[in-house]
């Protein structure tokens, strides 16, 4: 036998063969027939100059291929053991894998050279050679139909090639070194195994994530598709090996909407996405149907353009008319608006120049007028319709800040309901409430009607309570503060050990959520002096908190790309993993049935789920009795609650339904 460490083993088809590969620099074949007492005989197939790191036979057990540390794979005939190997030459450095076609007509080689190549199995041309990575490549393996594959590189990214006609390839982002590759053996999904501890999911037709499977708590080194592609396994360093139940996991519609970071996301009247983004533009986006979350029918239907810079704030007015946005370039634009992908113009009708980036912008409730501030502290009041007719004009400039007071911008302008104030959310802690009548008698001696100033740091936003009468305001000063606009009561929500990042009511106005980058979100419920729900697992940054329509579910986004569905009451969350990088943006959409989210890679996904009366374990419910596979006993009792002894009866008699045991 070998005389050093195998490092590597594969059976031949017919299961009486074994071809190892060891640090001796040899590949073995050994002859292990069935029986009692087999006779095991051993072959030797010298060549190799190093460590033989891999072998593979081939589906129709021709051929065996070695990978070795000396630059070269081979491939040697089965059927003839003494005659000499194909040796597959070009890469400079020591080659980890070689894996053959479903055919056993091609071979594909891993290199720490930084590349992968795709030789032809008796053939003298010269390889495919796949050089798009910077760092070595661990793992390269075909699809089952042959017309892809993936590598794995260490410089963060496995790459999902195209090999017929034009070569190319799709990057797969992780966020550290990735280890391993697989398809799925119905060829519709592709895994991936990375240090950054995550397994991910993604479709072989656009290369689009689906999901990032998160538990492993060190790198994840191998990962592998049932035979059915329902499940996936993966192996890690931390001593443990998952099963993932791919059937049960969420599924989203994944909507390619902006080049840049998606900075504004609102429902339109007619039920389109609006959204904001750093690349400039503003984009209408018709979402799937409330049943079918992924029909193709939908998508980007216009395009608002004219920004030169990001575009950050946007406002639609009450009758959907018109719509407001503010650019990095310093000017506010005003578009007729109609959610018909015909209609209105994509240019803007009017626009006005503030001079400094603006930061938000605002309509009253009635329409009459626009609003909108800049990093220089300006805030500009216009009528709406003289506006729109090009007379840019503003109606009032309130009074610039005291920059000595370190009041220097204004974060969020909000008209009261009853359209009478106008209010200014300040970087120096202060809100600040302007009358219009004021305003519309330009009366050049305007000065705050009333104030609240309890915040000790940066206000970075504000909102209104359902009925108006509450003004919430969130800070980095690690607390919001409930203001009564009727009474000037103020409740303090203290608790948060990091900035305050987004603030929401629930429908009835009798609660907040708030979310922060200590990695939670809050449940308030306010005017008591209860200890509020804490909700998250630290996953990152928490950059929104919303509730359901109902109030029943909340939902949070995170800057490690999760969104995650709780209860409002607390306990464990549904995990909605797809987006590459932080999620900025969430909204409930069609009552709640659907969830939108929005991320910095520029994309939104539209999730569905499930009526507005569900809670989140009974989500989980419903998405273990549409799926054909079966949770785990621990899934189960996680997920759903039960027991250990009935989730691990439940779990078999499931098995036992679909075949499975």
């Amino acid at each position: 036998g070998h005389r050093d460490i195998v490092w590597h083993a594969d059976f031949a088809p017919d299961g009486e063969r074994v071809v190892t590969g060891s640090r001796d620099e040899t590949v073995g074949v050994w002859e292990v027939p069935r029986g009692p007492s087999p006779s095991v005989m051993f072959t030797p197939l010298a060549g190799h100059g190093h460590i033989v790191w891999c072998v593979e036979v081939s589906s129709d057990g021709a051929h065996v291929v070695s990978a070795g540390g000396d630059g070269t794979a081979r491939v040697w005939s089965l059927a003839d053991l003494d005659a000499p190997p194909q040796v597959l030459g070009g890469h400079t450095a020591v080659i980890y894998q070689a894996s053959f076609d479903a055919a056993g007509e091609r071979v594909i080689t891993a290199s720490a050279d930084g590349t992968a190549r795709v030789y032809w199995v008796g053939e003298d041309r010269p390889p495919l050679v796949l050089a798009d990575h910077t760092r070595p490549v661990e793992r390269a393996v075909f699809s089952p139909d042959g017309e892809h594959a993936l590598t794995a590189s260490l410089d963060g990214t496995a790459r999902l090639w195209t090999l017929t006609g034009a070569v190319s390839s799709r990057v797969l982002q992780h966020t550290e070194g990735v280890e391993s590759v697989a398809f799925s053996p119905d060829g519709q999904l592709a895994a991936t195994g990375s240090r950054d501890r995550t397994v991910g999911l993604w479709r072989v037709a656009d290369g689009v994530r689906v999901h990032a499977l998160r538990g492993h708590t060190r790198e994840v080194f191998r990962v592998r598709f049932s035979p059915d592609s329902q499940r996936l396994a993966s192996g890690s360093f931390d001593g443990t090996a998952r099963v993932w139940e791919l059937d049960a996991l969420p599924r989203s519609r994944r909507y390619a909407v902006h080049d840049g970071i998606i900075r504004g996301l609102f429902e339109t009247p007619g039920g389109a996405a609006l959204t904001t983004a750093d690349d400039g533009l503003a984009r209408l986006t018709r979402l799937a149907s409330a049943r079918d979350p992924l029909r193709d029918r939908d998508g980007v239907i216009k395009t608002f353009a004219g920004a030169t810079l990001a575009t950050y704030p946007a406002a639609l007015s009450p009758d959907g008319a018109w719509l407001l946005v503010g650019a990095a370039d310093g000017r506010v634009r005003l578009y007729p608006f109609d959610d018909d992908a015909r209609a209105s113009p994509t240019q803007p009708s009017a626009t006005a120049v503030m001079g400094a980036p603006l930061r938000t912008v605002a309509i009253s409730p009635d329409g009459q007028l626009a609003a909108a501030a800049d990093n220089d502290g300006r805030a500009h009041v216009w009528r709406l319709a003289e506006l729109a007719a090009g007379r840019a004009r503003p109606l009032a400039a309130l009074p610039l800040p005291d920059r000595a007071s370190g009041q220097v911008y204004t974060n969020a302008l909000i008209f009261t309901r009853d359209g009478a104030e106008l209010i200014t959310v300040g970087h120096g802690g202060v809100n600040r409430s302007w009358s219009i009548e004021q305003i519309l008698a330009g009366d050049r001696e305007l000065a705050p009607a009333r104030e609240e100033d309890g915040h000790a740091r940066t206000i970075r936003g504000a909102t209104l309570s359902p009925d108006g009468r509450l003004l919430a305001s969130y800070s980095s000063d690690r607390t919001a503060r409930v203001w009564n606009l009727e009474t000037g009561a103020v409740q303090v929500l203290e608790g948060h050990v990091g900035e305050v990042t987004r603030l929401s009511f629930d429908g009835d106005g009798r609660r907040v959520v708030t979310a922060s980058n200590d990695g939670t979100a809050r449940v308030w419920i306010l005017g008591e002096d209860a200890s509020p729900v804490v909700l998250g697992d630290r996953l990152g940054e928490t950059r929104d908190a919303r509730f359901s329509p109902g109030g029943a579910r909340v939902a949070t986004a995170t800057d490690a790309g999760l969104v995650q569905l709780w209860s409002a009451e607390g306990g464990d969350p549904i995990t909605l993993p797809g987006h590459v990088g932080a999620v900025s943006e969430l909204l409930f959409v069609d009552g709640g049935e659907h969830l939108l989210s929005a991320g910095e890679d520029g994309a939104l996904r539209l999730w569905y789920v499930g009526a507005e009366d569900d809670d989140a374990a009974a989500l989980a419910r419903r998405l273990a009795r549409r799926t054909t596979a079966c949770l785990t006993a621990e899934q189960r009792a996680r997920l759903l609650g039960e027991r250990p002894e009935l989730a691990a009866q439940r779990r078999d008699a499931c098995a036992r339904r679909h075949g499975r045991r």
